[in-house]
C-alpha cells in the first residue's frame, strides 16, 4: 500500500492507494488515524480491467467526479450558503466540470480510433 500525500482537510486520516495487484491502483481505503489497521472510513474501488474483460468491479473516475459534484451543489444551494466559501465551492464545481468533460473528450477520441475497452493508447 502506498499513502496517498496528504492535504489540509486529512490531518486526522489517511488515504491509502492498494497496489498490490498490478501497481495500478484500484482501490482506495481511507484510514481513522493513518495507520494501515486503524479503521476505515471510507473505500473506493475503482474499476479493474476492461469491462467487456473483466465486467463491471469498480467505479471510475467520471462516476466519483460526479459524486462530488453533485455534494458541492447541495452545500451551494441550500446546506452551506455563506458569504466567504461559495466562490471556492463555485470554483471546485467548475473544475470538476472541466475535468469530466476531458474524460468525456478522451472517451469519444478513444471510440473513434477503436481502442475503447483496451489498454492503448
Amino acid at each position: 500500500m502506498r499513502e496517498v500525500k496528504k492535504g489540509l482537510c486529512n490531518e486526522l486520516y489517511k488515504i491509502w492507494a492498494n497496489e498490490e495487484t498490478d501497481g495500478d491502483p484500484d482501490e482506495y481505503n481511507i484510514l481513522q488515524d493513518g495507520d494501515k489497521d486503524d479503521k476505515i472510513l471510507g473505500r473506493i474501488n475503482f474499476q479493474a480491467g476492461p469491462i467487456q474483460v473483466a465486467g463491471v468491479n469498480g467505479i471510475q473516475v467520471e462516476d466519483l467526479l460526479k459524486i462530488c459534484i453533485d455534494r458541492l451543489e447541495i452545500f451551494q444551494s441550500r446546506l452551506y450558503p455563506c458569504q466567504y466559501n461559495c466562490r471556492y465551492n463555485k470554483y471546485a464545481i467548475e473544475a470538476c466540470k472541466a475535468a469530466l468533460n476531458n474524460l468525456d473528450e478522451r472517451t469519444k477520441d478513444r471510440l473513434l480510433r477503436g481502442v475503447k475497452g483496451r489498454s492503448e493508447k
